[in-house]
Parts: structure tokens; C-alpha cells; sequence
């Protein structure tokens, strides 16, 4: 059983996170992380510094500020940090790419199954449309409820 501590848990994302997660009998969420906590089956901290409990890994669908404390974190414990939250400046890039040195971390900035089909696709249409002189434009746009849109 791979037990998940779920940064963001109370948002939007961390909902859909504890639906699919419920379907999958050997993950479970044991903790959560949000500064604003809603009631939920499992307990949840209103910041890192509170954390006391065993977990497999960090899985933050939380914003960016949260990062330097996510770090906090993930270097006191070593597990493993997934990090799926966007709007990241240069100079927190940089700090994930330092720390990923010496602390187990995977980020991604979108892990839609739709979005990455698309940009697999977007590859091959690049490599054949591109050497035959065609002008490729992709315009990045949000749904209106996303937070960093």
C-alpha cells in the first residue's frame, strides 16, 4: 500500500486526486495538507511544520508558494515529492532543479492524460508540417477557474 500525504487536498484538484485515488485499491491517502481544510475522512495539517505522520510520498496539487516549505519537508524526511502545481518563477525552477539533486523529486506542470496525448501529437505534426514550410502557432489557453490562468 503506498500511503500519500496530499498537499492541496481542499482544492479543486485535490478533490478529483482523492476520487481517482479511491479507485485504486494499493494508494491511499493518509494525511493531507491545505491552509484552508475541509472535513475529510483523514487528517489535515494547515502546514508542513505540523506534519507527524508516515507516508510513502508527497503528492502537492497545492501553488507554487507552497514550494520552499514542500522542500522543508521532502529534505527532513526523504520521500519522494511529486509536484503537479504551476506558476513556479525562474527562481523556483532553479531551486527544484538544485534540490532534485540531492532529494527524490518529479514535477510536472500538467499531468492531464488529454494535454499529453496532445503534446506527443503536436511532436509529430511539428516534424512533418515544419519541413515542409508550414508556420506552427499554439496558443496556450485556461479554463476560467484555474488559478494562475
Amino acid at each position: 500500500m503506498v500511503k500519500i500525504l496530499l498537499s492541496g487536498c481542499s482544492g479543486k484538484m485535490g478533490n478529483v486526486i482523492q476520487n481517482v485515488i479511491s479507485e485504486f485499491p494499493s494508494l491511499k491517502i493518509v494525511a493531507g495538507i491545505d491552509k484552508f481544510p475541509k472535513e475529510s475522512e483523514f487528517k489535515i495539517f494547515k502546514n508542513t511544520e505540523d506534519v507527524n505522520i508516515h507516508y510513502d510520498v508527497l503528492l502537492d496539487f497545492s501553488r507554487a508558494d507552497a514550494l520552499k516549505d514542500l522542500l522543508a519537508l521532502t529534505t527532513s524526511t526523504k520521500k519522494p515529492l511529486v509536484l503537479c502545481s504551476t506558476g513556479y518563477t525562474d527562481e523556483d525552477l532553479k531551486l527544484i532543479e538544485d534540490s532534485s539533486k540531492t532529494l527524490p523529486i518529479f514535477k510536472s506542470a500538467n499531468m492531464s492524460l488529454g494535454i499529453n496525448t496532445l503534446m506527443k501529437l503536436l511532436k509529430t505534426a511539428t516534424e512533418v508540417l515544419a519541413n515542409r514550410g508550414f508556420d506552427i502557432e499554439i496558443v496556450e489557453k485556461h479554463h476560467n477557474q484555474k488559478v494562475d490562468a
